[in-house]
């Protein structure tokens, strides 16, 4: 299985999973100049952005610890693009999220930065 689909998989998975625990899936897959966000999401009027994290063991770190500083400057980055776009306000409640799964386990980590 190629990454492209591994990928698609997983983030399948976590929209099951968070559809489970009463969050609207409003997006998938948004691209912006320069990043991406797995899943936009809202829940209790708190708008989530929700990078998905696969890893089939932590034989080379955890999900968790691949969430690098870089990636999360883009996140941070797509966010504010996307608020823009939807013109949303900058006072809206947001919570930026990690899904991560590693083989069976899922773990969910809201306000992982800010």
């Amino acid at each position: 299985m190629n990454k492209k689909r591994v990928g698609n998989h997983f983030e399948s998975l976590a929209l099951i999973y968070l559809e489970k625990k009463n969050f609207k899936i409003i997006k998938t897959n948004y691209y912006a100049k320069g990043g991406e966000i797995d899943i936009i999401a809202i829940k209790d009027n708190i708008l989530h952005f929700i990078e998905v994290k696969y890893r089939k063991n932590n034989k080379y770190g955890s999900a968790i610890e691949s969430l690098s500083n870089a990636k999360i400057y883009k996140i941070l980055r797509t966010s504010k693009i996307y608020l823009l776009e939807n013109k949303l306000s900058f006072n809206q409640a947001i919570s930026y999220d990690l899904l991560a799964i590693e083989g069976e386990r899922i773990d969910f980590i809201e306000n992982i930065f800010s």
